[in-house]
C-alpha cells in the first residue's frame, strides 16, 4: 500500500465515524490538505475547514459551534503550541471515561450563549507539518488520535508531480526541466512545479534564469549518502560526517534513517 492509499483510508476512517480523530503529519507542500477535501468531496462527506488559529477561547467556540460536525483543522502548529488548546482538543478526542467526549472551558470572556461545558460528538482531523514530540502536552495528544506519518518517497513525489503537472495542463518542457533537475537529496514540492510554471508563462526567454534557484540540494542528506557509499563502518561514517558538517552525532543517525528509508 503506498502513501497516497495511506491517506485515503485514514481519513476514511474519521470521517465514517470508526475512529472520532485523525492526525496526519507530514512535510509541507505535497497536498495533504487538497488530497484529504478532494477524498472528502468524493464521497460526499460534510466538512468544516479551518487554516487560522487565534485563541483558546475561539477555538473552544469553534468546536461548540461545530459539535455534531467533521472538522479539519489545517496548518495548526500554533494550536499545537498552546497548552491550553491542546487541553481543549484533548477533550474533544478522547471519552472521559464514561463514552462521552466532554470539553470544558471557563473564561470571563466566555459568551452567555456558550456552555462552560459540552459534549462534542463530531470527529477531527487535524493536518499539520510538524508536531514537537518534546513536548509532554503534543506527545499526550498524539496517544489520542490516529496519527499517519505522511511520508512521501522520492519516487510517489515525482508521480505525484507528473499528475500535477497533467492536470494544471502544465508545458512539457517546464515539467521535463523540473524532473530532470531534481533527485532523492533535492528539496521541492509541488509548489516548486508550479512556480516555475508561473516563470514560464512570464518569459519564454529568460524563465530558466529566473527560476535557476527554487530547486536546492539538502546538503546534510547528500552528505550523510556519500559517507555511507564510501565507509561500510558506521562509526567511519559518522566521524566523517561530523567533521564535514560540523552537526551532531544525534543529527547523523536521523539523516541517516531519512536515507534508509
Amino acid at each position: 500500500m503506498n502513501m497516497s492509499d495511506k491517506l485515503y483510508h485514514f481519513t476514511m476512517l474519521t470521517a465514517e465515524g470508526k475512529i472520532p480523530s485523525t492526525m496526519i503529519v507530514g512535510e509541507g507542500g505535497w497536498g495533504k490538505s487538497y488530497t484529504v477535501q478532494k477524498i472528502l468531496r468524493d464521497k460526499n462527506k460534510k466538512f468544516k475547514y479551518f487554516n487560522t488559529y487565534s485563541t483558546p477561547l475561539a477555538l473552544y467556540m469553534t468546536l461548540y459551534e461545530n459539535r455534531n460536525s467533521l472538522i479539519i483543522f489545517d496548518d495548526v502548529e500554533g494550536i499545537l503550541a498552546d497548552s491550553k488548546s491542546v487541553a481543549i482538543l484533548k477533550g474533544a478526542l478522547w471519552d472521559s471515561g464514561n463514552g462521552k467526549r466532554i470539553i470544558s472551558y471557563k473564561s470571563s470572556f466566555m459568551q452567555y450563549a456558550i456552555k462552560p461545558q459540552f459534549e462534542f460528538k463530531g470527529n477531527v482531523i487535524i493536518l499539520c507539518n510538524y508536531v514537537d514530540e518534546s513536548k509532554p502536552h503534543q506527545r499526550a495528544l498524539l496517544t489520542r488520535m490516529n496519527v499517519l506519518r505522511y511520508k512521501l518517497p522520492y519516487e510517489e513525489k515525482i508521480n505525484i508531480l507528473k499528475s500535477v503537472a497533467s492536470t494544471k495542463k502544465i508545458p512539457a518542457e517546464v515539467t521535463g526541466y523540473v524532473l530532470n533537475l531534481v533527485n532523492k537529496f533535492s528539496i521541492f514540492n509541488i509548489r516548486t512545479l508550479i512556480k516555475i510554471n508561473e516563470y514560464y508563462n512570464y518569459s519564454k526567454t529568460e524563465w530558466k534564469y529566473l527560476a535557476n534557484n527554487e530547486i536546492v540540494r539538502d546538503e546534510t542528506l547528500y552528505v550523510i549518502a556519500d559517507v555511507m557509499k564510501k565507509h561500510k563502518n558506521v562509526n567511519m561514517q559518522m566521524r566523517e560526517f561530523i567533521k564535514r558538517t560540523g552537526l551532531s552525532r544525534a543529527t547523523f543517525f536521523r539523516y541517516k534513517k531519512k536515507v534508509s528509508e
